[in-house]
């Protein structure tokens, strides 16, 4: 019991996830995504590549970022889920 309160606290157990999947921002972005691997990761970089400082709040600096989901993801419906928690998320 001990250990499962462990896990949820610190957002799971790390190595349930593939190697590449290292931090607490890929792992929700691979929870979010059906445990996709490779779309974690691209979806991560795409950010990491646009994202600006101060990005949170700024519409122009905002649609950057969520273009740059949307180019990753080639999926429409899952855009405003994925950045709303990649908004949401300290590591952005």
């Amino acid at each position: 019991m001990s250990d499962l309160s462990s896990q949820v606290q610190s957002g799971g157990d790390a190595s349930s996830y593939p190697k590449e999947i290292n931090n607490s921002a890929l792992r929700a972005l691979f929870d979010n995504l059906d445990h996709n691997e490779k779309l974690a990761l691209a979806v991560d970089e795409a950010i990491r590549d646009v994202k600006k400082a101060g990005w949170r709040g700024n519409k122009l600096k905002e649609r950057e970022v969520r273009i740059a989901i949307k180019k990753a993801l080639d999926n429409e419906r899952l855009v405003d889920t994925i950045f709303e928690m990649v908004k949401h998320r300290n590591e952005y």
